[in-house]
């Protein structure tokens, strides 16, 4: 079946709506159904989710992204200026292509978390020209991300990290991260 316009972004969830849309179709299901219920497919929660803009920034909760691969298609699906914030629990995964795609993408990126020290050290031996920082928490890193960034950039969770050196689940990081985004607009426009 055809896709028509999907409301998530990325290669990957394109490929997903095409394979829903074939095993729909093998099932029996009407092709204008198939393509209205892709249409109307907003996503699910903590994965590649558009928290919409807080203040004048857009937000993106990909707390989902618990490996580098998953955080290396959130980077090839937004196409803007963006500022991204990476760690965790270690996992004990290889980062470096991860590190390799946000140098040629990322206006910054702050690394957090118990894997944070090592994401640092690796991206500031090999990949000098990543404007990066290194903080101990997300909250830290997310300040750092809203403070360094303008207005219409991009701030992107996308950890590629476990969550259990800060947060019970994923889920428990990306409503944290929602409430913390929220926290820095409604005080960014009470100084405006």
């Amino acid at each position: 079946a055809a896709l028509g316009p999907l409301c998530v972004a990325g290669r990957h969830q394109r490929a997903n709506g095409a394979l829903a849309a074939a095993a729909a179709e093998v099932a029996g299901c009407d092709r204008a159904a198939i393509a209205a219920g892709l249409a109307a497919f907003r996503g699910l929660p903590h994965r590649l989710e558009s928290l919409g803009r807080q203040g004048d920034r857009h937000v993106v909760d990909d707390s989902k992204a618990t490996t580098p691969d998953s955080t290396i298609a959130a980077i090839e699906a937004i196409d803007h200026r963006a500022w991204w914030m990476i760690g965790g629990a270690d996992k004990g995964s290889d980062f470096e292509l991860l590190l390799e795609r946000l140098a040629d993408s990322a206006a910054g990126a702050a690394f957090y978390g118990a894997t944070g020290p090592r994401l640092f050290q690796l991206a500031k031996a090999c990949w000098p020209q990543l404007n990066c920082t290194l903080r101990e928490t997300l909250d830290e890193a997310l300040g750092w991300c809203w403070s360094s960034s303008a207005a219409d950039d991009w701030i992107v969770l996308s950890p590629a990290c476990a969550s259990l050196d800060q947060f019970r689940d994923y889920a428990h990081r990306g409503e944290v991260f929602r409430q913390w985004c929220a926290r820095l607009a409604g005080a960014e426009r009470a100084r405006h």
